[in-house]
């Protein structure tokens, strides 16, 4: 969870350079924004699949 916050970290950068850079670079850094935010997305769901043996939710709990 600490690289998918990084992750998101950089594409949050990416987003707020966005409009300065648009002037200089016709590109901009928008397209990075969607890379960065798809591999985050790719990354958590990864993250899930590996580490997410909790409870199902509504599942009942045995009482003790």
């Amino acid at each position: 969870l600490v690289a998918g916050a990084g992750l998101f970290a950089i594409s949050l950068t990416f987003r707020a350079v966005d409009q300065p850079f648009c002037s200089a670079w016709s590109y901009g850094t928008h397209f990075m924004w969607h890379i960065c935010n798809g591999t985050l997305l790719g990354w958590l769901i990864y993250t899930v699949i590996r580490h997410g043996d909790g409870p199902v939710r509504g599942q009942a709990t045995a009482a003790a």
